[in-house]
């Protein structure tokens, strides 16, 4: 069966089904060809099948959230293979729904608030067809605009344009700015953070967090969940940057603020719990950690039910800590679950999937299977190149794995090709003085001595010497 090439597919939960019909109606009013499962299904075809090649013809996906969309798996479904296809998508927030229904995958992204007035429909219509090339009309404003280049993931262009509406909003909001206009500009902030951290432009990414948290707490109160929101993401940042211990207080001032607006069982909880548990686990409290991994994966499975991809995640959070406490057999079972949920939600070729398979591929290596890690890897790898291109540098992670295994399996020249590719990959997007470049170096030197090479051997150990030494002597600035 083919399917027609549509400017948008529709991702709704069925108690959202008027909403979706109005929307639907809208987009059709103004000449976008939408995909709406109500109007398109064929009576006696395989849903599934019609679903799948919908999305994979999808110039754009708009996800609506409402209060049903946290339980709804089919919505999943289709968001896991929205993002896994690179389609650019539109989350929008229905009345009646709250920020943390936000599926997690999306809550980087900029969305639109059915809720408020007046009336955001206009702009639905607007980005929808400047993601889909149905339009050529530009942005209504700098911060439209930027919201558009970060959902075509332009991040460069995002960020000036956040930086411009912050411009544009300052001088706007006066000497005694409103409620209001304080929140519209901590909302930018919180953007730009956002992107800033995709950048890997943490020290700015936390300047930006920090402020937006400040307005809120002014604002909404120090115990309003968007405090508490702010409070994750300082968290998240201050752990990039190497800042356990205070990351640890504000993921634990976090989940205060969340247990108590929302009860210990909401999925805001459970995400905080998991992010307190990598901390812990950063900090060398396995006990501590595994606790807290229970708690969050308890409080997935309660939230999202127990095939959900959610649930997929925190049961390999909680193998981790297992495996590192010598527990390997219960942490394969944990990880060989986690892949059977991943692949199920988004099918065989997501980067999901992949770094499941990464993930059960190292605990195949650890417990002797060498053949089993390295068709692991292999796996992994060919997703990794077929979702981000073959010079990502998560291609480089994947390629260094698997030429490990092939080392310890004896196949010197495949080591070897995969190396030097990891290598060039490497170079390429960090630089040839990249601190973990040393390790693709030392494992290239050791694939040449096994080889009999002593002389490129020697030259790869001397590179990564001269590496190890710059990044030893370089001081570590703590902003």
């Amino acid at each position: 069966m083919t399917t027609t090439r549509r400017d948008v597919f529709l991702s709704y939960s069925h108690g959202d089904v008027d909403q979706a019909r109005e929307i639907d109606r809208l987009l059709r009013s103004e000449g976008i060809h939408s995909w709406f499962a109500e109007a398109e299904l064929i009576p006696g075809s395989r849903w599934d099948v019609q679903i799948n090649g919908a999305v994979d013809n999808a110039e754009v996906g708009i996800v609506l959230i409402g209060p049903s969309s946290v339980s709804s798996f089919e919505q999943s479904r289709e968001l896991g293979r929205l993002l896994g296809r690179g389609t650019p998508v539109i989350p929008v927030l229905l009345p009646g729904a709250h920020n943390e229904d936000v599926p997690v995958e999306l809550r980087d992204l900029a969305y639109l608030d059915l809720r408020q007035e007046p009336d955001p429909r206009s702009n639905l219509v607007r980005i929808v067809s400047e993601l889909s090339g149905h339009s050529q009309a530009p942005a209504r404003s700098i911060e439209d605009l930027a919201d558009s280049f970060r959902m075509k993931g332009n991040l460069r262009s995002a960020a000036d344009s956040y930086r411009k509406a912050l411009e544009a909003k300052g001088p706007h909001a006066g000497a005694d700015p409103s409620d209001a206009e304080l929140g519209g500009i901590a909302s930018v902030r919180r953007k730009l953070s956002s992107v800033y951290g995709d950048l890997g432009q943490y020290d700015d990414a936390l300047r930006e967090i920090v402020a937006a948290r400040n307005i809120d707490e002014t604002v909404f109160g120090p115990g309003s969940p968007i405090v508490g929101t702010d409070e994750g993401n300082l968290g998240v940042l201050l752990r990039e940057l190497g800042r356990i211990s205070e990351a640890q207080q504000h993921f634990e001032r976090a989940l205060s603020i969340k247990e108590a607006a929302f009860g210990p069982e909401h999925p805001e909880v459970g995400a905080t719990l998991n992010n307190l548990g990598a901390v812990r686990r950063d900090l060398g409290d396995l006990v501590g950690a595994r606790q807290l991994f229970e708690r969050a994966l308890r409080n997935a499975q309660a939230a999202y039910g127990s095939e959900h991809p959610e649930v997929g995640v925190r049961l390999n959070n909680l193998a981790t800590i297992l495996w590192e406490q010598g527990e390997l057999v219960e942490a394969k079972q944990f990880q060989e679950h986690a892949l059977a949920i991943q692949q199920d939600a988004y099918g065989p070729n997501h980067p999901e999937v992949g770094a499941a398979l990464s993930n059960l591929a190292a605990l195949s290596w650890e417990l002797g299977d060498a053949d089993r890690a390295r068709e692991l890897y292999e796996r992994a790898l060919g997703i990794a190149e077929s979702a981000f291109g073959p010079d990502h540098p998560d291609v480089g992670l994947r390629l260094n794995n698997l030429a490990v295994v092939c080392r310890a399996l004896g196949d010197y020249p495949k080591a070897k090709d995969l190396l030097e590719r990891a290598l060039a990959i490497e170079s390429a997007a960090y630089g040839p003085e990249y601190p973990g470049i040393s390790g693709t170096l030392v494992n290239l030197a050791n694939v040449f001595t096994d080889m009999g090479d002593d002389v490129k051997a020697q030259d790869a150990l001397e590179r990564a010497r001269v590496i190890q030494q710059a990044a030893s002597v370089a001081p570590f600035l703590d902003p």
